[in-house]
């Protein structure tokens, strides 16, 4: 069985009860997984050497907790769960209210409303503009909370998994919600030896450096200004930017837009030449003949510029078929210079706002200035790579 540490007797019982909950209900974990519950934080350990990429945890699709099928409130700091949906069975009922109660003894949320740049600035200032600026609008709710503080912290902590009929669904994770984010870590595990043939969550083994115990995971294709304002978390070794929202005229052939979707990612086959480029390959819908809409583009670092040129050539290409290639080499340079402008002008304008800001939330502005000069950083790099 697998070990648990507490600075909190009530949540180690929590923790312990989580545990045999989810073990009962089929979930696996390895034998050498450690639970460590500090100040309000789990992190998952393990004594592991790194390098290796043992299966830790696979949690069949019983264990996992859709949100469509729970109503939860704010009563002061602490969450509610006002109802239950008929189809929730007993078993995810139980394992639901102890996920809450986790949150609620780890201080969820008085922490993310201190951590969140989403509520820690006035809503019609210019920090707050450029911050919901900088993602496309329309953000993702989950329709399960009736307040907006609540529904920020359950969206950060969603999985979109896809269940034995096909359809998608956003689920809670429970025991795998501890893992921290590393943008060099394993992604999620859709298939396991230890459930086969069976929809699921699996996360393997994942260390930052051979002297760490704390296992990661990678949440998604999420930079620093993702970690930064979805998570309230300073990540400084991202090596990309994700592109802010724009527009780009392409002189004679239409208009690019990119929204830049939060962890869009596609799920069809790439040509053979392109297969390298599928993390940051982008989602493409065409909106009319003279405009076509991507789901995101990746600024890489230096050692990868080609990559954003690999993706804005083949969009083009097969967009305007039969275009020669000196054609499609301009209006690459073209995008290019468009997408770095308006990125390195987005993050100039949020650091501008917040070295004039940082009377409100100092320590917060603080770590938000500091993650804008982390991108600018990235972009100028880029942008002087030739």
């Amino acid at each position: 069985m697998i070990t648990i540490v507490s600075d909190q007797p009530k949540l180690q019982r929590e923790l312990e009860s989580l545990v045999e909950q989810a073990v009962r209900g089929g979930a696996w974990f390895h034998e050498d997984l450690r639970l460590i519950a500090e100040n309000g934080s789990v992190r998952v350990e393990s004594s592991l050497p790194a390098g290796r990429d043992d299966l830790m945890i696979s949690l069949p699709e019983e264990i996992l907790l859709p949100l469509d099928e729970i109503r939860m409130s704010l009563s002061g700091d602490e969450i509610v769960i006002d109802s239950f949906a008929d189809t929730a069975t007993p078993e995810r009922r139980r394992l639901f209210e102890t996920v809450i109660r986790i949150y609620n003894l780890c201080g969820k949320i008085p922490a993310h409303r201190a951590a969140s740049p989403r509520f820690a600035f006035p809503a019609d200032g210019e920090i707050a503009r450029l911050i919901t600026a900088g993602r496309g609008a329309g953000k993702d709710t989950t329709e399960t909370a009736s307040d907006p503080l609540l529904d920020d912290f359950i969206q950060c902590r969603l999985f979109s998994h896809e269940d034995g009929s096909g359809k998608r669904r956003k689920v809670l994770m429970p025991m795998i919600d501890f893992y921290n984010h590393h943008p060099d870590a394993h992604g999620y595990l859709n298939e396991t030896a230890r459930h086969p043939d069976q929809p699921l969550i699996g996360v393997s083994h994942w260390k930052a450096a051979a002297d760490q115990r704390e296992c990661f995971v990678c949440y998604s294709l999420f930079d620093a200004f993702d970690m930064s304002i979805h998570y309230g978390y300073l990540e400084r070794g991202c090596r990309f930017v994700k592109s802010v929202p724009l527009k780009i005229e392409l002189e004679g052939v239409g208009k690019l837009r990119v929204i830049s979707a939060g962890a869009a990612s596609l799920r069809c086959e790439l040509p053979s030449r392109l297969r390298d480029l599928r993390a940051c390959m982008p989602v493409v819908t065409r909106s009319s003949p003279q405009e076509i809409e991507l789901s995101h583009l990746i600024i890489p670092g230096p050692s990868d510029r080609h990559a954003l040129r690999r993706v804005l050539a083949s969009m083009i290409s097969a967009w305007k078929p039969g275009m020669d290639l000196e054609a499609v080499a301009e209006l690459v340079a073209s995008a290019e210079r468009t997408v770095l402008a308006e990125n390195i002008r987005c993050y100039e304008q949020l650091a501008e706002a917040l070295g004039s800001g940082l009377e409100s939330s100092p320590s917060l502005a603080q770590s938000i200035l500091e993650m804008a000069t982390l991108q600018l950083r990235l972009l100028h790099s880029y942008e002087l790579g030739d």
